[in-house]
Order: structure tokens, then sequence, then C-alpha cells
């Protein structure tokens, strides 16, 4: 028996949770095989994340030298053994943000409420779509099935990342202002900037470039919003 089925339950799934979560969250997308699976978004990661993912791995290795995983999926440990995919069955949804995309088949917006009736656990999602699907009359109608959804289901977080509203837009605080006084949606449903992070340099640099802001006596100004530019990306409108 593997060194980790010797541990007590309560710990093995502490273990899992830990060796389940991503900060970055996980890509929904199907694989060449035509299965969908919840994957890590990029293996370009920081230092400290690449050190931590390769503990992982050695642990992996240590513990079940002879099995074999899909290296990009998250749960890797479910193709172990079967006590292992039971035990570790559906533990990455409830702490991870799952980042839905276009797809040749389906649409950001149409995967989304089709998804959370499929996985019972999953409570946080992204939505990430093009201009065209966001702007066009089907868009608009999965985004009130979204919002249906949200209003029954209050355990549940949704953002959508609003694909023409960028930070590198001279016209990025207007615009949120704007959206900001016509939003009428429930807490757990959040529209969002395209950029997933907010980052002060490039922000700066593009607000500057507004007529009403590009002197050096706006400083004082730039710098108050770019404290409310940030708590729109932390927290969305």
């Amino acid at each position: 028996m593997s060194p980790l089925l010797r541990l007590p339950r309560e710990l093995r799934d502490q273990i899992y949770l830990t060796v389940l979560y991503d900060a970055d969250g996980l890509l929904y997308k199907q694989d060449k095989d035509g299965i969908n699976r919840l994957c890590r978004r990029s293996t370009h990661r920081s230092s400290r994340k690449s050190i931590l993912a390769a503990l992982r791995r050695a642990l992996l290795r240590r513990a079940f030298p002879r099995s074999r995983t899909h290296r990009s999926e998250i749960n890797q440990l479910k193709y172990v053994c079967k006590q292992l995919y039971k035990e570790t069955k559906g533990l990455a949804l409830p702490q991870n943000r799952v980042i839905l995309e276009d797809s040749r088949s389906l649409n950001a917006m149409e995967q989304c409420v089709p998804l959370f009736h499929r996985w019972s656990m999953l409570r946080q999602v992204a939505i990430k779509c093009s201009s065209m699907t966001f702007e066009s009359d089907y868009g608009q109608a999965m985004l009130i099935a979204i919002l249906n959804y949200c209003k029954k289901n209050v355990d549940v977080s949704v953002r959508v990342h609003i694909p023409y509203w960028s930070q590198a837009d001279p016209n990025f605080v207007p615009r949120g202002l704007s959206y900001l006084m016509n939003v009428q949606v429930p807490l757990n449903l959040r529209w969002v900037p395209r950029e997933e992070k907010f980052n002060p340099s490039l922000f700066e640099r593009n607000i500057r470039r507004h007529p009403l802001l590009s002197s050096s006596s706006a400083q004082a100004a730039i710098e108050g919003l770019k404290e409310l530019a940030e708590g729109w990306f932390i927290h969305g409108l």
C-alpha cells in the first residue's frame, strides 16, 4: 500500500485539497480525445509555483511510481488507482475558479449554466468570451439565463469579463462609471474588465492619454482613479 493511503482520511483530504488548488484558476477545455477536463492554465509559472509543482510531482512519483497522468489536468491523482479516483472526484470544484472561454463547439456563455447543473460542487466561474459573442442577441440571452441562475443560487459566483473594457483604453474609467450606473445584477454576478489583473503602470500610462488627465497637475486625480480601477478588478461592478 502507498504511504499516502496509510495516512488518516482527514489528513489525506487536506493533502488532496492542497494539490488540487490553483490560485490562477482552472481552464475548462476539451482535449484532442474529445474529453472535457479541468486543466492548469499555463506551464509558465513563478519560481515558487514551479518549486511547489516539482515537489508535488516528486511526491506522486515516490508514492505511485507506476502511475500515468494527464499532466495538464489538475486532478492527476484520480489516474493512480480506484481509491484515489473515488476520494478525489470533484474536490477541485468548490475551491477553484473555473475559466470558460469560447470553443469551436460552444461559446463561453453557453457553457456556464449547463456546467453548474452538471457539476453540483462547482461554485466559482469566470466567463471570457469574444466581443462578437458578448454583443450578439444570443449572447445577451445567455447573460439573462446566467443572471437568473445566480439569483436563484446565491452560493455560486460568476465573473463576466467585458471583452472591450480594457485598462489599456484611456476611457477605461468613464466606461466603468457608465457601466456602474446602469448595472443591476445580484451580488454573486460581477462585471469585470477584460484583463484579469490590474497593471498600475499600464493603467497610468494610458489614462494620461485622456485629455483631462494629460497634465502633470493631474497626478493626485490619477492616484484616486488608480485605486478605483483596482477595486473594479478585485470586486467587479
